[in-house]
C-alpha cells in the first residue's frame, strides 16, 4: 500500500480492492434535494457526491482523515511518496500588536502543518493570526509570494491596512476599486484573473478569508486551485460548516482544499476571558394583529410581515427610542435584508445612517466614521454588506430586523456587535419571534443557534 501525496490531490494505491470500496463508501454523501434531480430519477446518478475516487484519488486536504481511517481498519503498513514533513516554525513578533496565547498557537499550527482551517470566532483577532503567518514566512525570505483571497472588498481593504500596521512588507491589493502590485497580494476572488499570471507559479502561501463562503461553488474552488504550487494552504472562518448532514458536503470541500479544522477558542471562552463583549439576546414576541393569509408564498409573507409590516417596524422604532433614552452613548446597528426595508425604517429613526451594497469602500468608511464620532445616540442600518464586510467595535445594541434562519448569517450578523470597546462589556441584541408561517420556524432556528453557543436569551415585551 502506498500513498502518493500531491499539492492538490493524492493517490492511494493498494492490492486490496475492499479498502478502496470501504473508503469510497465512507466519503460518499447525499446531496440535498437529490431526489428531484433528473439524473437521479433516470438512475444515471445515485444522488451522492464522492470525495474518494474509484481509483483511490482524493483531495490532499483529506489526507489526515484518510490515514486515520486506514489505521482503524488495520491498514498501518503504509508506504509514502512525497510524504509531507512537519517543520518546527519560528514565530517573530509583528509591529504594534502582541499575540494572545491562542493566536500564537494557531500561527504555530498553520506553519507546522502547512494546511489548516482556522476556526476563530468573530472578534477573536483572526486577522492578526493571518498577519503572523505572513510575517513568519517573510522572515528570512523577503521574496515570499503569497495570495490572500477575499469575497468582500471591504474586508480586503481593512486587512490591507491592518497588515501595513503589522509591518508586512511588499503588500499589494487587487479589487474592483484599485490595483497595487505587490509580492503579498490581497485579491477579491472576482478579480483574480489580474493576478493569476504574476502569482500562479511563484506563490508559496495561499490564504482564504471567510472560507465558509468558498466551499459552496465551483467558481471559488477553481480560484483556490489556480495556485497549485502554494505549499502553505490556510483558510480562516468564524463559522466552518459542521459535520451534519446538511453541511457535510461543504465541510468535505473545504477540508479537501485546506486540511483539518483547528479551533482556536470558542466565543463562550472569549467572553469568559473578557476578550469579547457578552451578548444578551432579547426576543420580542411578534404575533400578527389579524389572521395571516396562508396562501401567500414565502417571498410575499416576508414582504408583508417583515419588510412592510408597520406593526413590526413600530416595535423596532420603539426599541431604538428606549435605548436612546437609557443610553446617551448608544450606537445601534439594525440589520435588514433589502433596500426597501431600509427605506421603511430610516425616515422614522432619529439620527440615522445607512450603508448599502452599492456604496463604494470610501463612502462606507466616511459614513461609519460619522456614525462612530456622533456625540449623540445614533443608529446605522445596513444590508448584508454589514454581515461580514464591516467591523464597528463601538456598537452597543443590535436589532435583527431581517429574520432569516441560517446559522452562518445569524452568527455572522451577531458577531458584528460583540467586539470589545472601551467601557463595553455587554452588547444587547434584539430579535423577533415571528408567529407567522415560515417565519416562526426561522425564529425557532435562530434561538436554537443562540442557545447552542450558550448565549443568554430572554423573552421581552416590546
Amino acid at each position: 500500500m502506498q500513498i502518493t501525496v500531491g499539492n492538490l490531490t493524492s493517490h492511494l494505491e493498494t492490492d486490496n480492492p475492499e479498502i478502496l470500496r470501504v473508503l469510497r463508501d465512507k466519503y460518499s454523501f447525499s446531496v440535498p434535494g437529490y431526489q428531484y434531480s433528473p439524473a437521479y430519477r433516470s438512475k444515471r446518478w445515485d444522488g451522492k457526491k464522492k470525495y474518494f475516487g474509484t481509483t483511490g484519488k482524493f483531495r490532499t486536504g483529506l489526507l489526515s482523515r484518510i490515514v486515520k481511517d486506514l489505521e482503524k481498519i488495520g491498514a498501518r503498513d503504509i508506504g509514502w511518496k512525497n510524504k509531507p514533513e512537519e517543520i518546527e516554525p519560528f514565530i517573530p513578533k509583528v509591529k504594534n500588536f502582541e499575540y494572545r496565547e491562542y493566536q500564537e498557537k494557531a500561527i504555530y499550527k498553520c506553519l507546522k502543518t502547512k494546511r489548516a482551517i482556522i476556526d476563530s470566532p468573530t472578534g477573536s483577532g483572526k486577522t492578526l493570526i493571518m498577519a503572523g503567518c505572513v510575517a513568519a514566512l517573510q522572515h528570512g525570505n523577503e521574496d515570499l509570494h503569497a495570495i490572500v483571497l477575499f469575497r468582500e472588498k471591504g474586508i480586503l481593504k481593512q486587512t490591507y491596512e491592518f497588515f501595513k500596521k503589522c509591518g508586512i512588507k511588499h503588500l499589494g491589493f487587487n479589487s474592483g476599486e484599485g490595483f497595487v502590485e505587490g509580492k503579498i497580494m490581497l485579491s477579491t476572488v472576482q478579480s483574480i484573473e489580474k493576478v493569476v499570471d504574476s502569482h500562479l507559479k511563484t506563490s508559496e502561501l495561499l490564504m482564504v478569508d471567510e472560507a465558509h463562503q468558498f466551499c459552496k461553488g465551483e467558481t471559488t474552488i477553481a480560484a483556490v486551485e489556480s495556485f497549485p504550487n502554494a505549499s502553505y494552504r490556510l483558510a480562516f472562518t468564524a463559522t466552518p460548516p459542521r459535520e451534519i448532514s446538511k453541511d457535510i458536503n461543504a465541510r468535505m470541500v473545504l477540508e479537501g482544499s485546506f486540511g483539518p479544522v483547528y479551533t482556536t477558542r470558542t466565543a463562550e471562552d472569549l467572553i469568559k476571558d473578557g476578550a469579547l463583549a457578552k451578548p444578551v439576546i432579547q426576543i420580542i414576541d411578534n404575533a400578527p394583529a389579524s389572521a395571516v393569509d396562508t396562501d401567500l408564498s414565502y417571498l410575499d409573507i416576508y414582504e408583508r410581515y417583515i419588510v412592510s409590516c408597520d406593526e413590526r417596524n413600530n416595535k423596532i422604532i420603539s426599541v431604538v427610542s428606549k435605548v436612546y433614552q437609557a443610553n446617551p452613548n448608544a450606537k445601534i446597528l439594525i440589520l435588514v435584508k433589502n433596500l426597501k426595508h431600509i427605506e421603511n425604517l430610516q425616515a422614522r429613526v432619529k439620527n440615522c445612517y445607512t450603508i448599502e451594497g452599492k456604496d463604494d469602500i470610501g463612502s462606507r468608511y466616511d459614513i461609519i466614521n460619522k456614525f462612530v464620532e456622533d456625540k449623540s445616540p445614533a443608529t446605522i442600518i445596513g444590508t448584508n454588506v454589514m454581515q461580514t464586510g464591516i467591523s464597528i467595535d463601538e456598537i452597543t445594541h443590535m436589532v435583527n430586523a431581517r429574520g432569516l434562519s441560517g446559522e452562518v448569517p445569524t452568527l455572522q450578523g451577531l458577531g458584528r456587535g460583540i467586539r470589545k470597546a472601551k467601557g463595553k462589556d455587554t452588547m444587547y441584541f434584539y430579535d423577533f419571534y415571528d408567529k407567522i408561517p415560515y417565519l416562526e420556524e426561522h425564529s425557532k432556528q435562530r434561538i436554537k443557534h443562540y442557545k447552542r453557543l450558550k448565549f443568554e436569551v430572554h423573552n421581552v415585551r416590546s
